[in-house]
Order: structure tokens, then C-alpha cells, then sequence
């Protein structure tokens, strides 16, 4: 079963045409390097409090699981999508297994992975219990199967017309 993760590209969208324009969606904490090299969830813990601190625990518990999630979790062929604000759209891609660290100073995230955009779907064309769900303010959340399969509608409705 194909699943579905939410990537948000930044406050605001900021990263949304980074995202969209070079195929790839990613995450930040840049400080910690390529994630390949902190395979051990204590090597990742203690390089992410080495940088970022432990002031507030569920936020590091927070961040730690994002960061699992996003090099282990994520498959070949899931769904990854991003969303606009500006725009109101969502937009849906497919993993491509490609997990990159990028060298930036331009405040760009520097985990990323690449994506096959597959198309949008208007967030006004999703029911109000699918656009509650995708309000999470996370970076990365796993999208229910009921929303996933409403916006694989709206896609097929969408490609068809």
C-alpha cells in the first residue's frame, strides 16, 4: 500500500518554489549534517542536542522522530506532498528513493529528497475533515489513508478533465 507523507516547505510555504522548480522536498536542521552518518537513534539524539539543545524534551522527541522518518521511514513510490498557501494548492509527488544531503549557506533545507511531481489538487476541493487533518503544523506527518485516498480522486478528476 502506497503511503503518504505531508513535507511542509518551510513557514509560510518559503521553500515552495525551491521545492517545486529542483523536484525534491527536504527538511531542515542543516546542523546535523548528512542523516546517513547518524544511523543510531543515539548518535542522532546526541548530535541533535549537541546543536539544537534539550531545553523542551517533546520538541526534541518532536524532531528526533521527523528525522528517523524522513531518511528511514519514507519508501520508494510513497506519496510526498507539500502545500502552498499562496496558492491554496497541494502538491503531490512520488518518492523517488533518492535521499541527498546539500551543502548550503542559503538557508535552504539541506536534507532533502527527490520527487516526481505528479500534479496539485485545490485545497478547497478537499472536504473540511481532509484540509483539518493536513493542518498539522509539523514538518513531516504521515497522511490518513481516507485523506490520501480523497486527494488520489481529486488527482485522477483532475488529469481526466
Amino acid at each position: 500500500m502506497t503511503k503518504a507523507w505531508m513535507v511542509r516547505a518551510g513557514r509560510g510555504g518559503l521553500f515552495i518554489d525551491d521545492f517545486i522548480n529542483n523536484n525534491l522536498v527536504a527538511i531542515g536542521w542543516n546542523l546535523l549534517g548528512e542523516l546517513s552518518q547518524l544511523q543510531a537513534d543515539a548518535q542522532l539524539k546526541a548530535a541533535y542536542i549537541q546543536y539544537y539543545g534539550n531545553e523542551k524534551p517533546n520538541k526534541t522527541a518532536n524532531a528526533l522522530s521527523m528525522l528517523r522518518r524522513f531518511y528511514h521511514e519514507i519508501q520508494p513510490g510513497d506519496w510526498l506532498l507539500t502545500y502552498s498557501p499562496k496558492q491554496r494548492l497541494y502538491h503531490i509527488g512520488e518518492d523517488l528513493n533518492q535521499y541527498e544531503y546539500r551543502h548550503c549557506d542559503t538557508g535552504l533545507y539541506a536534507n532533502i529528497r527527490r520527487v516526481n511531481w505528479l500534479g496539485t489538487v485545490k485545497r478547497d476541493c478537499l472536504s473540511a475533515n481532509s484540509r483539518s487533518s493536513l493542518g498539522s503544523v509539523l514538518s513531516l506527518f504521515t497522511v490518513k489513508e481516507k485523506v490520501r485516498l480523497e486527494i488520489e480522486s481529486q488527482l485522477a478528476r483532475d488529469v481526466s478533465v
